[in-house]
């Protein structure tokens, strides 16, 4: 599968075609699976922060391992 789109990277003014079947797999770190899920993580924000007059539940979207089920770190936003 070759990737050629608008926001490819150049160089030299020309288009770079990446074949993605040739690079790495990310893999689980602790069981090295291949294949993730999307999951989602709630935070609980409260309202003397936010100002409201409730607390406010924030959704946060992660990836887990599909085989162990261990959050993928790499794909994890930053500060959880």
């Amino acid at each position: 599968m070759d990737i050629v789109g608008k926001n490819e990277p150049t160089q030299g003014g020309q288009q770079v075609n990446i074949n993605v079947a040739e690079q790495p797999d990310l893999k689980c770190q602790e069981c090295e699976g291949i294949y993730f899920e999307q999951a989602v993580r709630f935070k609980k924000v409260s309202k003397l922060l936010t100002g409201s007059p409730e607390d406010q539940m924030v959704p946060i979207q992660i990836f887990r391992c599909m085989d162990c089920g261990t959050p993928c770190s790499e794909l994890m936003p930053e500060g959880l």
